[in-house]
């Protein structure tokens, strides 16, 4: 399993790199009106097994991706969640039938990363995750890091993926 999500990871990298076939999705301003209160929130929280088939609004997404690692002080580019030394580490990657993109936060688009259904790259024998309309792949370039203490990067990385998610 930890071999297959390498390799999903490291192919998605290399797609990123190498080749833009999709178009760029500009997504909606975040609505900041809309949600419930975190009590609501807190509340209604819980794990699920199964998953709807229908696709994700571009509202729905928008808000999501914001949610998760936008920019919410543009004057000075920092995010909606912390990150260790303020290294913004963490890159999200969207994966749906239709392809897989990077969430672009300082345009608040989604960037075509590789066309078709990549999700099972991911899920590994999980079909059930599989199926889900989106997911959210948290990445982290330890490189945006300073200093030489991998261990640490790797510390870091970790808790703010945590964070992100």
């Amino acid at each position: 399993m930890r071999m297959e999500i390498t390799f999903a990871l490291t192919m998605l990298f290399t797609w990123s790199i190498y080749g833009q076939a999709l178009p760029e999705i500009r997504l909606n301003e975040p609505d900041m009106d809309r949600g419930l209160t975190i009590m609501k929130a807190f509340e209604k929280r819980a794990s699920a097994t199964s998953f709807s088939p229908v696709e994700l609004s571009l509202h729905d997404l928008s808000d999501l991706l914001w949610a998760t690692n936008g920019i919410n002080r543009p004057e000075s580019g920092k995010r909606t969640a912390p990150t260790a030394v303020n290294a913004q580490d963490i890159d999200v990657y969207v994966l749906m039938k239709s392809g897989a993109y990077l969430y672009d936060a300082k345009t608040h688009s989604l960037k075509g990363v590789a066309p078709g259904d990549n999700r099972k790259l991911v899920s590994d024998r999980q079909t059930t995750f599989a199926n889900a309309p989106v997911m959210l792949v948290l990445v982290s370039d330890i490189s945006r890091f300073r200093g030489d203490d991998n261990e640490r990067k790797l510390s870091w990385a970790a808790m703010d993926a945590g964070i992100v998610s």
